[in-house]
């Protein structure tokens, strides 16, 4: 695991942040490594990811954080982990709640290293669910988002089979996160 801590540490840490739902020093420490981050990733997409929510938000405020450094030259990634960012956000996703999409969309214009997300990100809740939710919230980013995902989901009218391909690479990408 490179740097990293050895898993049974973030095993111990995982199952104490589930109990409490709080990030403890030492887990956080944990947590800044990039290869730890991509462990992880690999144990959580095993689980049951709506326990893993608020961790995920901050992991992926993590993440975010990561590929603003190496484009700043500030940080290097000395154990290959520059994926890690869209793993996260596919977690995430995956934990169905539309509210997400705004944290999601922080990443949407970050660098030209991380480039655009794939509409996928902003969907897992339901296309549907995820534009009524924008279109009520009605701030200026959730109208940004919400013009995303329609005019994405526009121009390819086999959308839902790209959407369901496009998820069944993600997931296998996780299996390589150990």
């Amino acid at each position: 695991m490179g740097r990293g801590t050895g898993l049974l540490d973030l095993d111990q840490s995982l199952t104490e942040f589930l109990r409490t739902d709080e990030i403890s020093p030492a887990f956080a420490r944990q947590l800044s490594v990039p290869s730890n981050r991509r462990a992880l990733y690999f144990h959580i997409a095993h689980g049951p990811l709506r326990e893993y929510r608020s961790l995920l938000l901050h992991l992926f405020a993590l993440e975010v954080a990561f590929r603003d450094a190496l484009w700043e030259g500030t940080d290097v990634d000395e154990d290959d982990c520059f994926e890690g960012i869209y793993q996260c956000a596919f977690l995430l996703r995956q934990c169905g709640d539309p509210a997400d999409t705004r944290t999601l969309w922080k990443a949407q214009y970050l660098n030209q290293d991380v480039g655009e997300l794939y509409v996928g990100y902003f969907v897992g809740a339901g296309i549907k669910e995820t534009l009524a939710f924008l279109d009520q919230a009605s701030d200026p980013s959730s109208v940004e988002i919400a013009n995303f995902v329609r005019e994405a989901l526009a121009e390819d009218p086999g959308a839902q089979e790209w959407l369901k391909d496009w998820e069944r690479q993600c997931s296998e990408s996780l299996e390589n996160c150990r």
